[in-house]
């Protein structure tokens, strides 16, 4: 390859590793299995932690840890538990300001069912086995029985944002969509003092 005004750049050449190079502190295998849920051959795994807290989701599996992810103490949650609708696509965030983990679900019934949506449940970062959930119908962005798919989670400093690909009964993508909400310290300390 050669540069404007410069000697040709040997691109085959290894170069230095950088400083920060990538390195394994703690190699925990999660046996993330939900019995009775079902499964998928795309695993999408999320994980948050707070230190000693993390939590782990897949595509259909949740698990947590209370010693920091050191094996072998993970335990598993059943997301059915946080709505019956569950059906995949799940995320998890810690917010170390509000000291909560953030836990998004898709609900899914079939194609253009009324009660396909969001499912967005709070707890806080000392308890990830008490939440407290909030649901979202599959209008929030779209027609009344469209369905969110792929939803992502992301917090700031005063919301929570929360996206989505949203799918019309019996047709392909339609829009991606975008909601914000205030994370102020009222509505998550109300959710996370109500969690079941």
């Amino acid at each position: 390859m050669a540069t404007s005004g410069g000697s040709p750049t040997d691109v085959t050449a290894p170069g230095p590793q950088a400083p920060t190079t990538f390195t394994v502190f703690e190699n925990s295998l999660i046996n993330s299995v939900c019995s009775g849920c079902a499964q998928s051959t795309v695993n999408e795994p999320e994980a948050a932690n707070n230190g000693r807290y993390i939590v782990e989701t897949s595509n259909w599996n949740i698990a947590y840890s209370t010693n920091g992810g050191k094996t072998p103490v993970w335990s598993n949650l059943n997301p059915y538990s946080f709505s019956s609708g569950f059906c995949c696509d799940q995320q998890v965030v810690y917010s170390a300001d509000r000291d909560v983990f953030l836990l998004l679900q898709l609900d899914f019934a079939g194609e253009g069912a009324a009660t396909n949506g969001l499912a967005l449940s709070v707890a806080r970062g000392s308890t990830p086995t008490s939440w407290c959930t909030y649901k979202f119908a599959g209008a929030i962005g779209g027609g009344a029985t469209d369905t969110p798919d792929f939803p992502k989670i992301a917090i700031s400093n005063n919301n929570v944002f929360i996206t989505w690909n949203d799918y019309p009964p019996n047709a392909g993508f339609a829009r991606a969509g975008l909601a914000r909400m205030p994370s102020t310290p009222s509505l998550l300390a109300r959710a996370s003092a109500t969690a079941s």
